[in-house]
Order: structure tokens, then sequence, then C-alpha cells
């Protein structure tokens, strides 16, 4: 169920930004036209597919972190201790790319 919502989500995502009509919101491809872009009559169900899509993806990630912590409470000690490693990465990911923003 949370793999197919994070499917789901993502590819509503992708096709909210592939075929958004108008210009490409670019710094270099200024007032470049998307070539893609669907006609101006259906540009607004392709502007709530992107908000749509990212929301169904955090929505996946919220359910799948609650798996994680479900799993880690029922787990062994083997399993509690993998799931610990995991959760450094994760954590270590996460400082990092909360760095590269600043």
């Amino acid at each position: 169920m949370v793999a197919g919502l994070s499917v789901v989500g993502s590819l509503a995502w992708n096709l909210g930004v592939l075929l958004r009509p108008g210009p490409i919101d670019h710094q270099v491809l200024d007032n470049v036209p998307n070539p893609l872009g669907v006609p101006a009559e259906l540009g607004p169900v392709f502007e709530i597919l992107t908000p749509i899509g990212a929301l169904l993806a955090i929505l996946a990630i919220a359910l799948a972190a609650g798996s994680l912590l479900l799993r880690y409470r029922r787990g062994d000690g083997v399993v509690r201790a993998q799931i610990r490693w995991f959760a450094v990465i994760a954590a270590v990911l996460v400082v990092s790319l909360a760095l590269t923003m600043v």
C-alpha cells in the first residue's frame, strides 16, 4: 500500500511538472515555452497535480516511518539493532541535506 501510494504520488507530481502549460520555470531558460505543455484549457488540472503528488509522497513517507517504528517495537534485538543503524544513516542524510540548503 505504501509503495503504491509513493508511486502514484511521484507520478502525479512528475506529470504535473512535465505537462504544465506556459513557460518553463527555470533561471536559465527564461521565457521558453514548455514544449510538452498541455493546452491552456487543461492547465488547472495539471497545476493541481503537483501539490497532490507532493501530499501523497509525504503521506507515504509518514506511513513508511510509522511502519518502521512499529517493526522496531515488535522486533527482537537483532532487528532493533538493524533499524538503529538505518536511523543513524537516515539522520546523517537529513543533516547533510539540510546543510546543503544553507
